[in-house]
């Protein structure tokens, strides 16, 4: 399956947050336009709260995964008032899709950047927690 993504901005009573939806494998020439988006999204909005529906993703290519750690996560601390992320994730059923996010959590977390994350199996769930 061919990848594809959407980001969007919600706005919720309990309090706005941007919402990533990924599907199949993306290689990076589509990795790097979405998280490109949700920089935008978090310079313009000033929010730290995202949601990251993987339920339909493959695994995260290595490729990806550096580009996150060499690009995204300095951006994205950089252009934030808080300095701290609070990111839910809906994970998919997928080992190697599991597998990478572990391997993204270690880079993150060498890097020194200051996230709270937790994984979900549906959205109510990882909504409830990222707005609590």
């Amino acid at each position: 399956m061919a990848g594809s993504y959407q980001v969007d901005y919600v706005e919720n009573p309990k309090g706005n947050y941007i919402k990533v939806e990924m599907k199949g494998f993306l290689v990076l020439e589509k990795y790097q336009p979405c998280w490109l988006e949700v920089l935008d999204l978090i310079q313009k909005n000033q929010t730290n709260k995202i949601l990251v529906d993987m339920s339909q993703s493959k695994v995260i290519a290595e490729e990806n995964r550096d580009w996150l750690k060499e690009n995204y996560f300095p951006k994205a601390y950089q252009i934030s008032n808080a300095k701290f992320f609070k990111v839910a994730r809906i994970v998919a059923e997928d080992i190697y899709n599991q597998m990478s996010l572990k391997q993204l959590d270690t880079m993150r977390n060498e890097g020194d950047y200051l996230e709270e994350s937790k994984n979900f199996k549906t959205e109510d769930e990882a909504t409830n927690w990222l707005l609590a």
